[in-house]
């Protein structure tokens, strides 16, 4: 709900404020600086407010720069559940994921869907400036700032944010590939006008 994320998004205690190290997949101690902290490649919240470094591929190391025939946008989920949707509307397989990600960057250009899957470099900055960028419109190929949800997030159980079954090494130290959706959730219900409305929509 919008009350559970603002709650996380306000406690600088929290695992959200901890998913902002500067190398991904890393959880932030008490002391040290977030990736926005310390610049982390030139990251600003202005800059990505006025939609600077937008044009790029958000692919990179999955996918060419990808081409889109007609305005694409962006979808949102956990890794499983944006592969199957990208699968079913293509009429193709929707499982198993098997953490292809080349597979599902190939599959989600062919359903005309921008994803972010980046390889190297990622953090939640660079996820952040994906999001900002998509709630602008400005990803490559979007045209305008639609965004798809391959699951819903009102079905999203809080649970598996807080205990997740795996992390991406221990999960004292690490966070789940799965928390960074939760992340996604809780970042657009912070800045978005229409955050109740957030919690009604279903897949799609």
């Amino acid at each position: 709900t919008s009350a559970k994320c603002n709650a996380m998004v306000h406690n600088r205690r929290s695992k959200f404020w901890a998913m902002w190290e500067g190398r991904g997949w890393a959880r932030r101690t008490r002391n040290s600086p977030a990736c926005f902290d310390n610049r982390w490649s030139q990251f600003s919240f202005q800059n990505a407010a006025r939609g600077q470094g937008c044009d790029r591929n958000w692919m990179e190391g999955t996918h060419a720069w990808p081409t889109f025939p007609s305005p694409a946008p962006a979808l949102l989920g956990f890794d499983e559940t944006i592969y199957a949707f990208c699968s079913a509307t293509t009429g193709l397989n929707e499982g198993p994921f098997s953490n292809d990600n080349i597979g599902l960057a190939a599959r989600c250009v062919d359903a005309n869907k921008n994803v972010l899957r980046v390889l190297g470099g990622w953090n939640m900055c660079v996820n952040l400036q994906w999001q900002t960028c998509a709630l602008q419109g400005r990803l490559p190929g979007q045209v305008n700032p639609t965004m798809l949800f391959s699951i819903a997030p009102k079905t999203l159980d809080v649970g598996i944010f807080e205990n997740p079954q795996y992390c991406v090494g221990n999960c004292r130290e690490h966070y789940a590939v799965s928390d960074v959706y939760f992340a996604e959730v809780c970042v657009l219900s912070h800045v978005c006008d229409n955050r109740a409305e957030l919690f009604t929509l279903d897949v799609g």
